[in-house]
């Protein structure tokens, strides 16, 4: 309403004495003259919203250490009055007993958690030390007293494991004891599970037996040494180790745990790997099937079968040559044809290598010439083994 001379502003509103266009000190004394209107005085909205509970850590699901104090942490936010106080339950599912900040207690009980500013309050040093399940249930006030219940947001359940006394387990090494070594360098590889707490590290000692030295992951040295392994999708890997010098060597591995349990190298195969010495030998074809001066059926497919063998590094391939004497032919593995030509033999992994249904239905004598290299390369020539010459005869 218009306001009069002499009205005074008391509390919002006025009366007596006084008059104000811009909304003095309540109480105050202003004089004017006439009627003037008084400014509109906006009433405050009660705060009738909650706090907002937006996290809380354990996560739900989490798996914490038991071994470890834990703290509580929630994040709590008010658009308001602002957060007065949050209060925190913990309960150990396995006892149904509760952490009242310093101890487990039969009987409900909850703790006053501590502001930690911008929106963090913790309840510190709760004691997770038997394994269980936990449940977690914040409670948060604003200064209005508008509650946000522990229902009104997540109520997390974490767990304790019980303590994790099993050491890894190392189920296989590579090279694998009784192994042949032709390569100069070489990955030694270990497969490592734990059921527990997981696989934390592992330590490979490789020693070379001829020279009683000791890879420390750059080079041999004299003084013991051992070099700590890499995880790869293929296991637990030391890579390139030198070994170019001829010798045996033996690898042993030891594996920790997260929780510190050790798989000693004694408890699983700790194998010994031989490197020999370069291979300069050929291999060595010791008979050719036809033998020579053999007479052989013309109307009957024939096989050549060679026997060969390998002290070194092992037979890596067969060439056989067929050649028909009377044409000048030469068998390609399906036709005679007139240039040169060779098969590669088949290897049955016992020694005899072998080409099959070579047709020899033409009446004529037929010459085998035979090849064979080892791995490292080595060539027994045609020239250093049985060369046949054989006949097929006359049908009738």
């Amino acid at each position: 309403r218009a306001m009069v001379a002499g009205d005074v502003l008391v509390s919002g509103q006025w009366t007596g004495t006084a008059c104000s266009l811009l909304g003095p000190p309540i109480g105050s004394t202003i004089q004017c003259s006439g009627f003037v209107e008084f400014p509109e005085i906006a009433t405050p909205q009660p705060d009738v919203t909650a706090p907002v509970v937006s996290s809380v850590v354990p996560v739900d699901g989490a798996v914490v250490e038991r071994d470890s104090p834990l703290d509580v942490v929630a994040e709590v936010s008010d658009a308001g009055a602002g957060v007065d106080r949050v209060r925190v339950l913990v309960r150990r599912n396995s006892t149904g007993e509760y952490w009242d900040g310093s101890s487990w207690v039969s009987s409900w009980s909850w703790v006053l958690a501590t502001d930690g500013g911008a929106g963090s309050w913790s309840v510190r040093n709760v004691d997770v030390s038997e394994a269980s399940s936990y449940r977690v249930l914040v409670w948060a006030w604003d200064v209005e007293g508008n509650l946000a219940n522990w229902s009104d947001h997540v109520s997390p359940i974490f767990e304790v494991l019980e303590a994790d006394v099993t050491a890894p387990v190392v189920s296989s090494v590579v090279p694998v004891d009784g192994a042949i070594i032709t390569a100069p360098q070489l990955d030694v590889v270990a497969e490592v599970s734990d059921v527990g707490s997981g696989v934390d590290r592992v330590r490979v000692f490789v020693r070379r037996d001829s020279t009683g030295e000791y890879w420390d992951g750059s080079s041999w040295v004299s003084s013991w040494s051992w070099v700590l392994a890499d995880l790869t999708p293929a296991g637990w890997v030391v890579r390139d180790v030198d070994v170019s010098e001829a010798s045996s060597y033996r690898v042993l591995v030891w594996a920790w745990d997260v929780e510190g349990n050790l798989a000693n190298w004694s408890d699983h195969v700790s194998p010994i790997f031989e490197v020999l010495e370069a291979d300069v030998t050929a291999p060595v074809v010791s008979s050719v099937v036809p033998v020579d001066g053999a007479v052989v059926e013309r109307d009957l497919p024939l096989g050549v079968v060679a026997e060969v063998s390998d002290v070194g590094s092992g037979v890596d391939r067969v060439r056989v040559l067929v050649r028909n004497q009377q044409t000048g032919q030469y068998w390609n593995g399906t036709s005679w044809v007139p240039s040169w030509s060779w098969v590669l033999a088949t290897g049955d992994g016992a020694g005899s290598w072998s080409v099959r249904n070579v047709d020899v239905s033409d009446a004529s004598s037929y010459r085998v010439l035979v090849w064979a290299w080892d791995v490292e390369g080595n060539l027994a020539t045609w020239s250093d083994n049985p060369s046949p010459t054989f006949d097929s005869d006359e049908i009738g």
